[in-house]
């Protein structure tokens, strides 16, 4: 809410009413405020896997982005639930004809405890087999 407030450049107008209902809407603009700094971390996921790559499915801590990532393009970004977490998603081959959708995950957690964008890459040398994920044949 507030990145869409600070977007659109609008702002409230402040109207106080006298007595109890105008202190009650001081503390209400004191607690939106106060609000606006616990805010969800922005996340993007890059696919850099390899030339022929693809990636779907990419989940981070309660975000989900359904689109499919060719070689070399970004999820849009995201406001996520912080924490210290692994990105998972599932990944094919392109060159080769009938390759199933495995799953994997990143080797190392990706902490978004700020609320800062973060740019996580999928890289070949830094993703593993998600084995809890299911395989090709169900199980």
């Amino acid at each position: 809410m507030c990145k869409a407030i600070a977007a659109r450049g609008k702002f409230f107008p402040l109207v106080f009413l006298p007595g109890w209902i105008g202190w009650a809407q001081v503390l209400g603009a004191v607690a939106l405020f106060a609000a606006c700094g616990w805010e969800y971390p922005e996340i993007i996921v890059e696919n850099q896997i390899g030339p022929t790559v693809m990636v779907r499915n990419v989940r981070y801590s309660g975000c989900v982005w359904p689109k499919v990532l060719a070689p070399g393009e970004k999820t849009t970004p995201r406001d996520c639930m912080p924490g210290d977490r692994r990105v998972f998603f599932e990944m094919t081959d392109a060159s080769i004809p009938n390759e199933p959708w495995l799953g994997f995950q990143t080797q190392v957690k990706v902490d978004a405890s700020s609320p800062s964008p973060i740019t996580v890459v999928l890289r070949a040398d830094a993703i593993e087999r998600d084995l809890a994920a299911p395989n090709r044949f169900g199980h």
